[in-house]
């Protein structure tokens, strides 16, 4: 019986019908199937196929569930983690904005959810509720005569494939002064962005940060992300990165396993 094409982790979003997760193509005949614990809510296994289908319903913290597949000569076993819970979906590396901003729907004008319409939707529906932004493979470059990402004004979670594959482009060249900012966070808000590349963000900036701007007391923590060749210029300018580099006025910031490097005027505070 072979159950190798389960996954080893996914994140699935409330109200989103997640795609078919099936066993391997290898046939499993006369198996039943069962899961533990039971799969979040809206979520079911068919204990004939070990199909598991629906669309989660709730929020669930991160749970290995174990589903064990068997008949009259064998038995197999595989546990993998699953995490549900509110937010979007990205699926266009484009820059437009929100079409209708507050309708609770990440959609351009073109239909498809962009990281700005994501940022967008999850603002005007503000806090308490944590919403995370899925982000897939690719590359998301702000185009220098856009404007910047608004200002980060809730609990966001920016979630990308890999800390190698997902990354977003401030869209800077060499010269000093050529982009904006990536991420802005002023406000008591928690922001946390894992697994992706924050890059090429170069702005004119008189207050500090070129791919990141925390301020006001948030609480911003960084996993598995790679913070490159940003950097910001002007007086009173510091950290290409922000608070990567350890700025005093950014005290609650947690970054975890990080890497960075500031090609920056001013590297530090």
């Amino acid at each position: 019986i072979d159950l190798s094409s389960y996954p080893t982790s996914k994140i699935f979003l409330t109200g989103t019908a997640i795609p078919l997760i099936i066993p391997a193509v290898t046939p499993n005949q006369g198996a039943t199937y069962s899961v533990l614990p039971a799969l979040p809510a809206g979520l079911s296994l068919d204990t004939n196929t070990g199909y598991i289908t629906g669309t989660p319903s709730s929020t669930t913290a991160v749970t290995n569930y174990t589903v064990t597949a068997s008949n009259s000569t064998t038995s197999a076993s595989k546990t993998f983690a699953l995490r549900t819970g509110p937010g979007f979906q990205v699926n266009d590396f484009g820059d437009l904005p929100d079409v209708t901003p507050g309708d609770g729907i990440c959609a351009t004008a073109g239909a498809l959810c962009t990281l700005r319409a994501a940022v967008q939707e999850t603002n005007i529906l503000g806090v308490p509720t944590n919403r995370m932004i899925l982000v897939p493979a690719g590359t998301i470059t702000i185009p220098v005569i856009d404007a910047v990402i608004p200002p980060i004004t809730s609990n966001i979670e920016v979630i990308g494939e890999s800390q190698t594959t997902t990354i977003i482009d401030g869209g800077g060249t060499a010269a000093a002064n050529s982009s904006k900012q990536i991420f802005t966070v002023n406000g008591v808000y928690t922001v946390i962005l894992t697994n992706v590349t924050l890059q090429n963000a170069k702005p004119l900036n008189t207050i500090a940060g070129g791919a990141l701007n925390i301020s006001g007391g948030s609480n911003v923590s960084l996993s598995h992300v790679s913070v490159l060749d940003n950097h910001t210029t002007g007086a009173g300018a510091c950290g290409g990165a922000r608070s990567v580099i350890g700025c005093a006025s950014s005290p609650h910031s947690d970054y975890g396993p990080c890497a960075y490097t500031t090609t920056a005027d001013k590297s530090g505070c």
